[in-house]
């Protein structure tokens, strides 16, 4: 991972299809950028940079539907702030359980802030006993035809979640304060996954993000139940 004259960790794609696939017992993850240790990143006590991490999200074809484990089925069966997307939230801390061991989660409307109407993270976990990070998930998708998606679609969303992002940090009880944060963005398809890692080192360049922002782009071109937030994947 080459840093460019920004400091930021551009994105560099590895010249072959897939240079990782870590298997789980129900889905599998296919690594689309080159390794980066992003636990090691995330629980290490200096800051990291800003860099994207981009993968596939597929579903063993055994696996009709998915068990949770305890904190993500958590997060699906506690209210959220409000929208449609308990799945993809639900779906990511799994996830982050399977690929990077989070544990004791913290859920949307578990989390305090100073003020009621401030910027708010979907969840807290942590990696280890001493390291909490703050996740936002969102989905990138384009209905009813996501080829129409748009570079503008990509920085228009990236610009709003990362900015949530980072005022959210600012604004969280001293008890549950974090120092780096996941911005994990769903992507309904490879083309649209692409647009997201053109463009996101001029957003946050454009926002002056230098540090502590990991942000990972999980292709689920398969799952439909995320874009829609239909919860019989889990049934």
């Amino acid at each position: 991972m080459k840093k460019n004259s920004s400091g930021l960790c551009a994105f560099t794609p590895h010249p072959t299809p897939a240079c990782c696939i870590m298997m789980r017992r129900q889905f599998s993850i296919t690594l689309l950028t080159r390794y980066v240790n992003v636990k090691a990143a995330l629980t290490a006590v200096a800051p990291c940079p800003v860099f994207l991490s981009l993968d596939r999200f597929a579903r063993h074809p055994g696996a009709r539907r998915l068990d949770l484990e305890a904190d993500a089925l958590q997060i699906l069966r506690e209210p959220n702030a409000g929208g449609n997307s308990i799945v993809s939230e639900a779906l990511s801390m799994q996830y982050m359980h399977e690929l990077l061991g989070a544990f004791d989660v913290v859920t949307e409307m578990r989390i305090k802030y100073w003020s009621e109407n401030w910027k708010k993270v979907d969840y807290l976990c942590s990696l280890a006993p001493d390291c909490r990070i703050a996740v936002s998930v969102t989905r990138a998708m384009k209905f009813p035809d996501p080829a129409a998606w748009t570079a503008s679609d990509a920085m228009h969303l990236l610009k709003k979640k990362l900015f949530g992002l980072v005022v959210a940090r600012a604004g969280v009880c001293k008890a549950q304060r974090y120092t780096k944060s996941i911005l994990h963005i769903w992507c309904q398809t490879d083309a649209i996954a692409a647009s997201i890692a053109s463009v996101y080192e001029d957003v946050v360049t454009e926002l002056g993000i230098t540090e502590n922002v990991v942000l990972v782009a999980t292709v689920a071109a398969t799952e439909s139940c995320i874009f829609f937030d239909d919860p019989s994947i889990f049934e």
